[in-house]
């Protein structure tokens, strides 16, 4: 069956939408880094100490510890049966692969691969996805509901509207209220015309709220630990307020790793304070860091797992 027009009209909007802004990232970062030189880059990431890589590391390593529970939390919920390695594994290799090859191919295509291949049914993996995408963004309306409705100084540096941002502040809150209130009231489901939407208990919600806003915070405190290399006097709230307005273009854009759209707006809020060549460089090893080397442990992972599934 076909959807309806209206349908098709809202999805190309939102396609067309997404193009805007990403091609605007793009134009706003070739026209803020010309005269910027590779080897200048090159220069700056050298600059980042032994030790402080090491600090680095361990933060991302953690942080991917807790997205590896994701699922696993999802799944005790759901009452499936599946090995708390398996469902860490699961968790694990879809974070890396959404990250860096965007949520169809890593949080829709390969949860539905590998939770499939081990047994579980294809309405369960839907349940899967929505349950982990929403605990993913209860942390960050949470902390966006703490930071843009008590102190919005992002929009001095972003050059956005303070009402907008208390406005997502106060819309954020609003809808993290909502889901802790319909889980203190014992309601199961929550339902918007066709859509059905599985409520937990409340100790369930709290996990989700603390494992997201602490993983928010620990990606922020990667780009605040890079940062802090080159400019000692960056504040954490700073890197905090600006990962999380990014996070928000990213989503309505679908870039994987929100590839142009991080750097538009890391350089926009922070082009009056340090050298353009140091912004990118940090982004760069922020992105080394996070993304591209988890993704190669990722890969092996799931090579081993194909293979071993072909014996």
């Amino acid at each position: 069956m076909k959807p309806p027009r209206l349908w098709k009209k809202r999805r190309l909007a939102r396609r067309l939408l997404a193009l805007f802004i990403l091609a605007l990232a793009f134009r706003f970062i070739s026209r803020e880094l010309q005269g910027v030189e590779a080897h200048e880059v090159w220069h700056q990431l050298r600059q980042i100490s032994p030790q402080r890589l090491l600090l680095i590391f361990c933060l991302v390593a953690i942080d991917y510890g807790i997205l590896s529970h994701y699922d696993g939390m999802t799944l005790r919920y759901l009452k499936q049966e599946l090995p708390w390695s398996k469902s860490r594994l699961g968790s694990f290799l879809s974070y890396c692969f959404n990250f860096n090859f965007g949520s169809l191919v890593g949080g829709i295509g390969f949860r539905f691969r590998v939770y499939m291949l081990w047994g579980l049914e294809a309405p369960v993996v839907t349940q899967l996805l929505l349950f982990s995408l929403l605990t993913n963004w209860l942390g960050h309306f949470t902390l966006s509901a703490l930071i843009f409705l008590s102190a919005p100084t992002a929009a001095d540096r972003l050059g956005v509207p303070v009402s907008i941002l208390q406005t997502w502040g106060a819309l954020s809150g609003t809808l993290v209220a909502s889901y802790i209130l319909l889980s203190l009231m014992g309601r199961r489901e929550f339902k918007l015309w066709r859509w059905r939407w599985p409520i937990p208990n409340k100790r369930l919600v709290g996990l989700q709220i603390l494992c997201s806003c602490t993983h928010w915070l620990l990606v922020s405190s990667v780009i605040y630990t890079i940062w802090t290399a080159y400019a000692p006097e960056t504040s954490y709230f700073s890197i905090l307020s600006t990962h999380l307005s990014s996070a928000v273009l990213g989503a309505i854009t679908q870039v994987p790793g929100g590839i142009g759209i991080l750097e538009a707006v890391f350089v926009k809020s922070f082009s009056d304070s340090m050298d353009k060549a140091t912004v990118v460089a940090s982004l760069l090893c922020f992105r080394l860091v996070y993304y591209f080397i988890p993704l190669l442990f990722a890969l092996l992972l799931y090579g081993r797992l194909e293979w071993h599934q072909e014996d």
